[in-house]
């Protein structure tokens, strides 16, 4: 083929080696032979440098999206928090009337924020199963495709969920802390 399109220079050359060889002995091997200077790599570590840009733009944009999303789940979260304080404000008041002090009503809304962040992050990982195992294309800089399928590995899952969970978190601070800053009077008062 080379001789076809007159072109005698090979770009590349894949070698299936024996299982156990040393490659970093074949790369000392070649580097004081002038006449080829290859790059000796396993086919994984040349697919990552073939995908390293790409790469590096969906890891920039994964983590903008992540802050901008998690942005919104705290604010909505805080919103549905505050609401959900405002119905019960009431109850907030007979608790304290009845002698619960701030921490354990801060610890008991905050708990309920950090356990809608676990619920919301595990219904986020039931709705992504569907996908697993999608492929999709893209070019790299040498005009060539690269395919990857869609995985979502137990870590994935477990980042994700605890991700969901820290939002929650922050999401719930501040109405906790204003539950449980609230005196019976102004709770009964308002319920």
């Amino acid at each position: 083929l080379s001789e076809a399109l007159q072109r005698p220079v090979r770009s590349r050359v894949l070698a299936k080696v024996k299982s156990g060889t040393d490659l970093e002995a074949v790369q000392k091997r070649y580097e004081s032979d002038l006449r080829t200077q290859p790059k000796v790599m396993t086919e994984r570590a040349y697919l990552a440098t073939q995908t390293e840009d790409l790469t590096k733009r969906f890891s920039i944009l994964g983590g903008f999206l992540a802050v901008i999303m998690g942005l919104g789940a705290i604010f909505t979260g805080t919103n549905s928090m505050l609401a959900a304080i405002g119905a019960r404000t009431h109850e907030i008041g007979i608790l304290k009337a009845i002698g619960y002090r701030p921490l354990p009503i801060f610890l008991s809304f905050l708990g309920e924020a950090v356990l809608l962040g676990l619920l919301g992050g595990l219904l986020g990982c039931v709705l992504v199963l569907p996908f697993q195992g999608a492929e999709t294309g893209t070019m790299n800089e040498t005009f060539s495709e690269v395919t990857f399928a869609f995985r979502t590995t137990p870590f994935v899952m477990v980042t994700a969920v605890s991700f969901a969970m820290l939002l929650g978190l922050v999401g719930g601070l501040f109405p906790a802390w204003r539950a449980s800053a609230m005196t019976p009077t102004q709770a009964l008062r308002r319920g």
